[in-house]
């Protein structure tokens, strides 16, 4: 009687098993640095400003308005009125903040109101690009000195130019500037409009790291309207284009934002569809079988690589690493070398066939008789 080992036998490597680990990996990994979706509400709140002006801000902003603050999330009307408000000459009646999860200042807005400037619309609707010039120049002394004063620097300069929002005349005023804190850069914006006692400048800025927050600064800044001013049919054009591009937005960011989990899965998805679309139609419907030189497998991946990174940039992806791409990409390598090995040695099989002088058949070179005729195929050369 054969006596049994109480030992287990040892599990075997199973090759299979450890592919899909990898790839659960590599999906997970995709699920991380793939989402770049927005989670922020989608309501805005028109607010009603002294001398006529009129803005609309989002509902997850918070207002700091004479020393009182207004949490938008708790209003329930779709506008504020704020016209009564006191101004002194240069100081901010009115100011909005946004926060991020845990309490830090990632979106700032303001408005100065400049009620002593006697340039009207008609003065600036005649400006030359040299007074633009004058006016970007004199604005980049002044802000650099006043940031250096606070302790920030101007990082980079975009300069100032003139555009034209529902009826008015404005300026914009573009500058990257340092955090207080060190915590990244701000990108800030200027929109200054002249029109006599009324004439203000309406400033906005926001984490470089939220660039999501530009979309909603837009949609600030198309809203800006000052009464007795009409709205010309290229600005109502504009107007409307921003107000559907952001909504659009807006409605994907409410969205996604209550079905957090579902927004990963869907986010992998289109990450990796759009990604191996590529490779698996020219390896499998194009070419229908693995490119054998790595050279050109590597160049094809890279140019694939580098035409994700475009497409996904035009489809609003915030993300700067594209960490997933590169994972896509190694993905898509296997793919366009997947069976090459067993094609290199289908050939070099090939190459060591025999032919038999006697019977005419190939043989595998390693018999050394014909199994059809019997003949001494070591007399043979190895045919090629």
């Amino acid at each position: 009687m054969k006596k049994t080992s109480d030992r287990q036998s040892p599990r075997k490597y199973d090759p299979c098993s450890l592919r899909s680990a990898i790839l659960c990996l590599l999906f997970l990994i995709t699920l991380f640095f793939g989402s770049n979706f927005v989670i922020a509400s989608a309501k805005f709140v028109r607010i009603s400003l002294p001398k006529g002006l009129e803005l609309e801000f989002p509902k997850n902003w918070i207002v700091l308005s004479n020393n009182e603050r207004i949490e938008l999330n708790s209003y329930v009307e779709t506008r504020l009125n704020l016209s009564d408000l006191p101004i002194p000459d240069s100081k901010l009646p009115f100011a909005a903040n946004y926060y991020n999860d845990v309490g830090e200042t990632i979106g700032i807005a303001n408005v100065r109101y400049y009620p002593n400037v006697g340039l009207t619309q008609e003065d600036v609707s005649h400006v030359t690009p040299q007074d633009i010039c004058e006016l970007d120049a004199a604005l980049k002394e002044n802000i650099s000195k006043g940031a250096k004063a606070v302790g920030m620097s101007v990082l980079t300069w975009n300069g100032t130019k003139k555009i034209e929002i529902n009826g008015l005349i404005a300026f914009i005023t573009e500058y990257r500037r340092k955090a207080l804190k060190d915590s990244g850069a701000f990108r800030v914006r200027l929109i200054r409009v002249f029109a006599s006692g009324r004439s203000f400048t309406l400033t906005l800025s926001y984490l470089e790291s939220a660039g999501y927050l530009k979309t909603t600064t837009d949609r600030i800044i198309q809203s800006v309207r000052l009464s007795g001013y009409n709205i010309s049919a290229k600005s109502q054009s504009d107007s409307a284009a921003a107000s559907t591009e952001v909504s659009t937005q807006q409605i994907k960011s409410e969205w996604y934002s209550k079905n957090s989990l579902l927004t990963l899965i869907i986010s992998g998805i289109l990450t990796w569809g759009i990604g191996l679309s590529p490779p698996l139609l020219l390896r499998f419907v194009i070419l229908r079988r693995p490119i054998m030189s790595k050279g050109w497998v590597v160049g094809i991946v890279a140019l694939f690589w580098l035409t994700n990174i475009v497409v996904f940039t035009a489809l609003g992806s915030t993300n700067k690493t594209h960490g997933a791409l590169l994972l896509v990409a190694l993905v898509s390598y296997g793919i366009l070398r997947k069976g090459a090995k067993k094609q290199k040695v289908a050939v070099d099989f090939k190459s060591d066939l025999k032919l038999c002088p006697s019977c005419h058949a190939l043989q595998d070179g390693r018999k050394n008789v014909c199994p059809n005729c019997g003949y001494d195929l070591t007399k043979v050369d190895i045919y090629k």
